[in-house]
């Protein structure tokens, strides 16, 4: 995994069946850099295909939750 993609995964792990808005994404990973949401769709779908057993539900126009 990317370093951006280690900290969404943190984020999420921390944040356990929480939702994790997009804001919260740009805040703590991009350090509010401007960022495309396709960018963070990218980054989990990669995560969702490297990382085996992986439950992340999008929240459609929200963000994401992994549940555990």
């Amino acid at each position: 995994l990317t370093k951006n993609q280690r900290n969404i995964l943190y984020l999420m792990t921390k944040h356990r069946n929480t939702l994790i808005t997009y804001d919260m994404f740009i805040d703590h990973v991009w350090e509010e850099k401007f960022i495309k949401l396709n960018t963070i769709a990218s980054h989990i779908r990669e995560i969702r295909n490297a990382v085996d057993g992986l439950e992340i539900h999008n929240i459609r126009g929200e963000g994401y939750i992994l549940k555990v």
